[in-house]
């Protein structure tokens, strides 16, 4: 008991003394205390042995989850080290673009912090950002560098990053040393150059290029011939090639990530078909209707009217879908998808043969998606039962 009561007696006289001495609470000293360092000195905090140390840090400059008011004093050098400092994996400079005119070189030269070392990946916002104001990041082993809507012209500062697997630079004026530039990246897998002067020429300059994805959107220059031609020498990359999304296109996708995302994602499946026919009705109104979205909604329709067990409407909703892509999207790895729901729904309303029709008109149509494997395949070949909605 005596014991229990020094204790009881000693905590009180600590706290008061830890209050005096501007210790703060016992257990909060050591965070307040580093706070206040931190706050100080940005350079001191990098240097700081506190700071754990992480295999790879993210700076994301377009979408993150950093409040916005703490950008609002702030320049972008600070925010950089800020975000080394303290956030390490991701801050959104888009959420701050109000507050900055643009990101400067100067700016950017807080990347050559020793710390900067660790970092593998960085998303820019469009600023106007220039060959020249990039130089600062050559000396980091990046593997996703994404940069969209600025002034890129020849990437120097890219020539020696040949640990980059994923790279954005759309709507930059790239030159023919540009490409060269992107050429020389042998660990490219993901390349996208939406709106960019991009030629036949420069197109055939990545053929030694493992690239899983590129995306050629709104490249004017290029002739569909040399996307095809691509497309044949490279079965097992994803390229996307036509003209850019109008603004109806765009929101359209959204809606459909939305229900998809969230409504799918939360079981709400009357208020994700309500969404997607009034979608569907606003697609079929555009002149021409965008195809791609409307398949999608059409499949995703079917699977909202499976989960409320309406499944004539569901079989409705796909044979929708397949007129599409029958008619406008014969390439499309969706078409043998929406053919291999439609069977599995034919065989629940009691049609085998209808069903087993469609399963193999599926399988005849898989066969143009060699690089497709078999995991991915919504129809095997030893006649496994399908699952709904198999994805890509």
């Amino acid at each position: 008991m005596k014991v229990g009561r020094l204790k009881l007696i000693a905590m009180p006289v600590i706290f008061c003394l830890n209050m005096l001495c501007g210790c703060g609470a016992p257990g909060q000293s050591a965070q307040h205390g580093s706070q206040s360092q931190l706050s100080e000195s940005p350079q001191a905090g990098l240097e700081s042995s506190a700071v754990p140390q992480k295999p790879n840090y993210k700076i994301d400059f377009t979408n993150g989850a950093s409040p916005l008011q703490s950008f609002g004093d702030m320049q972008p050098k600070d925010i950089i080290l800020n975000t080394l400092r303290e956030h390490r994996d991701k801050i959104d400079l888009e959420q701050a673009a109000p507050f900055m005119s643009k990101i400067s070189r100067d700016d950017l030269l807080a990347l050559q912090n020793p710390e900067a070392k660790l970092v593998t990946t960085i998303l820019f916002p469009a600023k106007d950002l220039t060959d020249f104001d990039i130089e600062p990041l050559s000396a980091l082993k990046l593997n996703t560098l994404t940069m969209a809507g600025n002034k890129f012209i020849d990437l120097h500062p890219l020539s020696k990053m040949q640990t980059l697997s994923v790279l954005d630079v759309s709507g930059s004026p790239l030159s023919d040393s540009g490409i060269n530039v992107i050429s020389g990246l042998y660990k490219l897998h993901s390349l996208t150059l939406c709106d960019t002067p991009i030629t036949d020429q420069n197109l055939a300059s990545f053929r030694h290029l493992d690239l899983g994805g590129l995306d050629l959107t709104g490249c004017t220059k290029i002739s569909k011939e040399a996307v095809q031609q691509f497309k044949k020498e490279h079965p097992k990359c994803k390229v996307t090639y036509g003209p850019k999304p109008t603004m109806y296109t765009a929101k359209a996708e959204s809606t459909l990530h939305q229900v998809e995302r969230e409504l799918f994602g939360q079981h709400e499946y009357d208020e994700a078909d309500l969404t997607l026919a009034k979608l569907i009705a606003d697609c079929e109104k555009q002149n021409p209707p965008p195809w791609s979205i409307l398949g999608q909604a059409y499949i995703d329709r079917a699977e909202c009217q499976v989960k409320t067990n309406n499944l004539e409407k569901a079989r409705s909703a796909l044979e929708a879908a397949l007129v599409i892509y029958k008619s406008h999207l014969p390439d499309d790895p969706r078409f043998p998808v929406a053919k291999s729901n439609l069977a599995d729904i034919l065989e629940r309303i009691g049609l085998p043969d209808d069903a087993l029709i469609q399963r193999k008109e599926a399988e005849t149509i898989w066969q143009r998606f060699p690089a497709i494997g078999d995991d991915m395949l919504p129809y095997s070949t030893n006649q496994k039962k399908l699952k709904m909605r198999k994805r890509l």
